[in-house]
């Protein structure tokens, strides 16, 4: 009995441990569910907002790769200019055979040599190179040669272009064109920016409407659910007919459905803001932090922004960088219709003697000056990249001008819908506030048995709908300040 007693006692012990040890899992579980269920909620502010898209998004990524390969364009034009250095060493040897008097005889020679030059180009047109040679030739066959013979070289030239290629106006314009270019470059991407924080700023508050309407929708099931409790209990108290509980069942049925409707259309907000911001945790959800601010609708000015838009705006830059560039390349174009005039000279030592010393400090000289002049007759390759370079320029400059019109009447046209939507919240809070009267007047007629379910129902539904369209002008009023900031440059 004791051992019995005792077995019980222990296997009382296990069950007890197993039982702690099993809710001392599951709290642990839950404790994880709780923490994931938490890390898959993003609160973003605005602000948050826009800085995750704008690392993230693959278009800007594209636009700043096309802003390093503007700047590798640059540097390879800026490499026209690089001093160029050529070293070489050799050693050769040559075996001959040849017949004669005494027979058939074999020669040898052996040749070592080095040579070494720089050349440069200036941003005049100017080129310059030097060089210098030297080696030793070992003659085994040759009596009449010295064993072994050096031999050195030191010459200079420098070439000047007289008509095409000449001055830095000409060599730089190139250099020029790619520095603009990358100025340009980088404008596209600050321009993709805004672009991009405009519109994820749209989403964002987008989705701050969608989940507003939410509440405007349970509140609107709330007050049909209590509108049909109140039938109820009057149908009960024999006020009413039987038959009066059917019309506030189908309107909460029907308000059920604009529910899920509603957190449907939420889902979908949330999901366009996820696209925007380029979120790859789909998963998760996000919960604005930030409310529309009402701050700015007396203030917005017109001129104030068309004046912005055109000092800020950085397509307009970028158009404008693009027009300078072309009227550079256009002056390559112009010089390349020009015939090729150059002066060019050199001098040069030459040494060969039976000594390295020698063939240095014992060299002969010489000189050499000449103009070189070349044109094609026809020069039709020339002409056609001219009038192509012409046409390039008046296509940038007609581009700058159209994008400088269009950004007056994106400015004046979001302006004034920016004042325009300040102006509707005041209305439609009006609106909400008079259908909140009217219905609760109902209300109180219902209550005192002078009116009817499907009157307080009306009232009910049109008070639901004002209040949505107040919330949807706050948000409105937000977007058309979204579309303002766009449209003047701001980031």
């Amino acid at each position: 009995m004791r051992l019995n007693s005792h077995i019980n006692s222990h296997m009382s012990d296990v069950v007890k441990m197993v039982f702690a040890l099993f809710f001392l899992f599951l709290s642990a579980f839950a404790c994880t569910a709780s923490a994931a269920g938490d890390e898959a909620v993003m609160r973003l502010t605005v602000a948050d907002a826009v800085k995750i898209a704008v690392e993230e998004n693959p278009a800007i990524r594209m636009n700043r790769a096309d802003a390093r390969i503007a700047g590798g364009t640059l540097t390879a034009r800026q490499g026209a200019f690089d001093t160029v250095i050529d070293a070489a060493v050799t050693d050769a040897e040559s075996r001959t055979k040849s017949a004669g008097l005494a027979g058939v005889s074999t020669s040898r020679n052996n040749a070592m040599g080095w040579s070494l030059s720089a050349s440069r180009m200036l941003d005049t047109g100017t080129q310059l190179s030097a060089s210098a040679t030297g080696g030793r030739t070992d003659f085994k066959s040759s009596p009449l040669s010295p064993d072994p013979a050096y031999s050195s070289s030191l010459s200079f030239s420098v070439s000047q272009p007289l008509l095409r290629g000449k001055g830095r106006d000409v060599q730089t314009a190139g250099i020029r064109a790619a520095e603009i270019s990358v100025q340009a470059a980088g404008m596209t991407v600050e321009h993709s920016a805004a672009e991009l924080a405009s519109n994820v700023r749209k989403a964002y508050w987008e989705l701050v409407f969608a989940l507003d309407d939410i509440e405007v929708k349970k509140l609107s099931l709330q007050l049909a659910e209590r509108l049909r409790t109140e039938t109820r209990q009057k149908i009960e108290a024999g006020a009413l007919a039987q038959v009066e509980i059917y019309q506030p069942e189908s309107e909460a049925a029907l308000r059920e459905q604009e529910l899920i409707v509603s957190e449907r259309n939420a889902a979908a907000a949330e999901d366009a803001l996820k696209l925007a911001m380029n979120v790859r945790q789909w998963s998760g959800r996000i919960v604005p932090a930030d409310a529309p601010d009402e701050s700015a609708k007396d203030t917005i000015d017109t001129d104030a922004a068309i004046s912005e838009a055109l000092e800020n705006r950085r397509d307009i830059k970028a158009a404008f960088h693009r027009m300078e560039a072309a009227g550079f390349l256009s002056k390559i174009a112009a010089d390349a219709r020009r015939p090729a005039l150059a002066l060019s000279g050199g001098l040069a030592l030459n040494g060969l003697s039976g000594s390295a010393t020698n063939s240095v400090t014992e060299s002969d000289y010489g000189w050499n000056i000449a103009l070189n002049y070349s044109v094609p007759l026809e020069n039709r390759a020339a002409s056609g990249a001219y009038a192509s370079a012409l046409a390039e320029v008046e296509k940038a400059n007609l581009a700058f001008i159209l994008l400088r019109q269009a950004v007056v009447k994106e400015a004046r046209d979001a302006a004034r819908n920016a004042k325009v939507a300040g102006k509707t919240i005041g209305a439609a809070r009006k609106t909400s506030l008079a259908f909140r009267k009217r219905m609760e007047a109902e209300q109180a007629k219902f209550d005192a048995g002078l009116s009817t379910a499907s009157d307080v129902l009306n009232a009910q539904t049109l008070y639901a709908k004002a209040l949505s369209g107040e919330k949807r002008a706050v948000v409105d009023y937000a977007q058309a300040l979204a579309e303002l900031e766009r449209v003047r440059g701001i980031r």
